[in-house]
Formats: structure tokens, sequence, C-alpha cells
């Protein structure tokens, strides 16, 4: 039609994300690309559903490019090529996974490739990557850090912070109190550096796998039994979850649609 003509030469945008367009050409192209599989598939199509669904997705793909830009992981041709032998060894072969995106989705390997394999691609490598990312790992210490800066600084008190900043639900309600307990109840790191205090005393910043922690011991004893127990309080800063940063990242994005979905 005219109007796909002219959106082909001119990026009429269907999104905006962070200033980087989604154009509306793209958009309708992968929304009847969905359709027809639909179709093939169950049926029916629900075009509604389908436009949304497709214009979501290519939110999100412009999302995670940005992630990856920032933490230089990329979706390099070997990479592609590795899922795309996975998924041909999944649907019988080469011949029978090109008559099946041909079939399903009208498309040839190369356009299958670049808007569904690479994406992909990208996405799990995000998620197998951020997780252990030292850039990552660094925003989590950086603010625990900010977080023991406050501590210190005792302008509001430990229990108030941890209500403010920690990220254990089981204690950040009640200040982040542990209340009494024995050796071998928590992570070694965290046992190992909370016995070592002396009542009053906070700790640096200690390092298990649940993230930073703060910990400030009150008062130490012994049980009946005769072991040593101690009272303590902490404040949690966790590592952050792909899923959980995803959808920050979404939140905090400028993202403006010019189509109507309803």
């Amino acid at each position: 039609s005219f109007i796909n003509g002219v959106t082909k030469v001119l990026p009429y945008p269907a999104a905006i994300v962070d200033g980087r367009i989604i154009t509306y050409h793209d958009w309708r192209y992968e929304v009847e690309a969905v359709t027809r599989f639909s179709q093939k598939k169950f049926g029916e199509a629900k075009p509604q559903a389908i436009e949304k669904e497709v214009l979501d997705k290519l939110i999100y793909q412009t999302i995670f490019k940005k992630i990856a830009r920032k933490y230089k992981i990329e979706a390099l041709d070997v990479d592609v090529e590795k899922s795309l032998e996975q998924i041909e060894s999944q649907m019988g072969g080469k011949e029978e996974t090109e008559k099946a995106v041909a079939d399903f989705f009208g498309w040839d390997m190369a356009t299958f490739q670049e808007r569904i394999v690479r994406p992909e691609t990208l996405k799990q490598k995000l998620y197998d990557g951020l997780g252990q990312s030292e850039n990552f790992l660094k925003q989590t210490e950086e603010r625990a850090q900010q977080v023991l800066k406050e501590v210190k600084a005792g302008d509001k008190s430990f229990n108030e912070l941890a209500t403010e900043y920690s990220e254990d639900p089981g204690s950040a309600e009640n200040g982040g109190d542990l209340d009494w307990f024995p050796k071998g109840v928590m992570v070694k790191e965290f046992e190992d550096a909370a016995f070592a205090l002396n009542p009053g005393e906070v700790s640096d910043l200690i390092k298990t796998d649940y993230g930073y922690h703060i910990i400030k011991l009150k008062d130490r004893r012994q049980s009946e039994e005769g072991e040593d127990e101690i009272n303590a309080s902490h404040i949690l800063i966790r590592f952050t979850d792909f899923e959980e940063y995803l959808k920050e990242y979404e939140n905090k994005a400028k993202i403006y649609k010019f189509v109507a979905l309803d």
C-alpha cells in the first residue's frame, strides 16, 4: 500500500525508546509475520493482541541492545550461528528449518536469523553474562558502600537504616533484627564476621551469595547448653536479579508509543 511504501522510505516511528526509533515499517513487518504464524499454528489470529505483543517485544529488544552496549556484551556471528544450529537440530535439519520458517513466517533464513535468532542470542548472553559481570557486581557493591557510609555517619540509627535500605524481607521491617542465634545457622562468611564483632560494633561489607551485608552485633551470651550465641542485626543489599534489573531499566527508560493498540 501507499502507507507501507512511504514508511519504508521515511522512518515513521511506532515507538521511541530513549531516543532510538522502532520504525512503523519494522513493527508492521513483524506483525504480519506473527499474524501468519498464529493463523498457521492455531487457525486464528487476534490482531490487537499480536500488535501489542510485537511492539512490546521490539521495545524489549531495544532495551536489551542498550544494556548490552553498556556492558560490552555482543551476539557475535559465531554465537548466532551456534544458536541457529541448535534450532536446526531441534527442527530436524537445515532444510526442514528453512521450510518451516518460510511456511510459518514468510521469511527467508537471513531475515529469520536477524529478527529472531540474533535478538534471542543477545538476550541469552545478557542473562548468562550479567549475573557475573564485574560491572554489575560493582553496582551492588557501590550501593552497599553508600549505605555503610550512612551507618558510619550516625545521623540515623542502624534500625532506621535497615528498615529503609535492607533487602532482606525477613528482617527489614524489624530494623534488621536477627534475634539470637548460635554458630552453624548462618552462612560461613556471615557467621565468621558476626561472631568476630564486639557488642555495639558494626562490620565492614561482608559478601555472601546473597549480596553484601552490614552487621551490627548487639549482644552475646552462652546458652543453657554452653553454646556461644549472639544477637545481631544486619542490612542486606542483594545482588540484583537480571529480571529485576530489566524491569527497573524499563521503568527508567523514556518510552513513547505512536500506534493505537486498542
